[in-house]
């Protein structure tokens, strides 16, 4: 026979399962009937809307680190190590969310 600790932590680990289980479930039958996943154009504008906000996260994350990089002003060379890093992560963003954005709205 096991402690009673491991009777509990099995008896906690099958709840678990089977919460997860159902919660599966219901999350299954509300996108299953969710009038605007069988729409076609209700789909597309989720889908874009969902393109739009990651795209803007993009973005969002060249303010940051730029940000991060004006903290290192206090030391010349780490600045212009940090300030540089920082623009090429932003370049980098901003490039790609210029190309596919496009790309991703023409197809």
């Amino acid at each position: 026979m096991g402690s009673c600790y491991g009777r509990t932590a099995n008896w906690r680990e099958m709840a678990r399962r089977i919460q997860t289980k159902r919660l599966g479930k219901l999350t299954g039958q509300a996108f299953s009937e969710s009038k605007v996943l069988t729409n076609p154009i209700g789909g597309l504008m989720l889908g874009l809307l969902a393109t739009v906000l990651v795209q803007s996260a993009n973005i969002g994350t060249s303010v940051t680190n730029t940000l991060v990089a004006l903290t290192q002003s206090n030391n010349r060379d780490d600045f212009r190590r940090a300030f540089a890093g920082a623009t090429v992560h932003d370049m980098f963003n901003w490039a790609t969310v210029l190309i596919l954005l496009p790309l991703e709205l023409a197809t």
